[in-house]
């Protein structure tokens, strides 16, 4: 079975996107509770206060989400999230690359 982002509206999953990286929710309860409140779902926050972030570890979220601070090594973005890291970027948004810059348009 595949990997979808769990942020509402986002469309990214790893079978469609292999570029996309995708990180399993933090065990840590104020971390987690960002990302839940950051993908916009009652169903989600509904899970998090009945089960904690235990009942959430089967989630992922995508790299799109997170700004480069987010990352250990931006360039390798496989390598992991820092600790802490919360996402920034919502599901509507367009990224281009320019040389070495990425940037981030927000619909």
């Amino acid at each position: 079975m595949g990997r979808k982002c769990a942020v509402n509206d986002c469309i990214n999953n790893n079978s469609k996107h292999i570029s996309k990286s995708f990180y399993g929710f933090p065990r840590d309860s104020e971390t987690c509770l960002a990302w839940v409140k950051f993908c916009g779902t009652k169903e989600l926050e509904l899970v998090f206060f009945s089960q904690g972030p235990e009942g959430l570890q089967k989630l992922k979220m995508c790299s799109d989400h997170f700004g480069p601070e987010s990352f250990r090594n931006f360039h390798l973005k496989d390598k992991g999230l820092v600790n802490g890291a919360k996402p920034v970027f919502p599901a509507h948004r367009f990224k281009e690359t320019v040389g070495e810059y990425v940037i981030y348009h927000l619909d």
